[in-house]
Parts: C-alpha cells; structure tokens; sequence
C-alpha cells in the first residue's frame, strides 16, 4: 500500500514545474506565433489572417484557463497527499521521505538539463552551414 502511494507521488511529482523553466508564453503571444505558422504554410490570405488569429485567441485562452485549473487541482491532490501520508508515517520515515523527494527531484531537474542542453545543441548543429 505505501509502495503504491509512493508510487503515485512520484509520478504526480512529474508534472511539476522546474525552476529554470523558461517563462510561459501567454495564450496572446501563443495564438499569434500558431496565426505566424498557418499564414506561412497555408498562404493564408489577409482576410483569412484575422479571422484564424481570432479563433486562435478564442482557444489559446481557453486552453490556458483548463490548464491553471488542471494545475491546481494536481497541486491539491498532492498537498493532500502528502498531509494523509505525514498521518501515517513516523518522523524517522517522513524525514526518509523528504529526502527521498528531494533525490527525485534534484535528478529530474539534471535530466531536464540534459535535455535542454541536447535540444540547444541539436538547434546550432542545424543552423550551421554543413560541409
């Protein structure tokens, strides 16, 4: 049973937010860079440019409204989880427990370095001219 608690959170944990992520675009700047890339590969004509980029606001800033609301739920769940847990366990295995969190996040947070550092690398590869 702990195990699959232990489980749970760690998976709900992957969800959260790195510090170094870069800032969020806001759903404004969204739908114009989505009206940027449609216009380009689709010819869009001028007419066709302000209307897609209205739709494109209209969902761009509902899909940001469901994802904070989906944000805060997750958080909720967790701060739950984490008070029913502290019920249970001793002050020797939450301090484990602590520990065990900070580990999983420390490697997380060096894997989604890794990760960017790879992507940064994989984009200059591409804009220089090749040989």
């Amino acid at each position: 049973m702990l195990l699959s608690l232990l489980s749970l959170l760690i998976a709900s944990s992957l969800f959260a937010q790195a510090p170094n992520k870069k800032p969020e675009r806001t759903p404004e700047e969204k739908a114009k860079k989505q009206t940027e890339w449609m216009t380009k590969k689709l010819q869009l004509t001028e007419k066709q440019v302000a209307e897609v980029e209205k739709i494109n606001k209209k969902f761009a800033s509902e899909a940001d409204k469901q994802r904070k609301e989906q944000m805060e739920k997750r958080e909720k769940q967790r701060t739950q989880h984490e008070a029913e847990l502290k019920k249970v366990l001793t002050p020797e295995q939450i301090a484990k427990y602590d520990e065990m969190k900070k580990q999983r996040d420390l490697k997380q947070n060096q894997r989604k370095e890794r990760m960017e550092n790879c992507r940064k690398k994989c984009q200059e590869e591409q804009t220089q001219p090749s040989n």
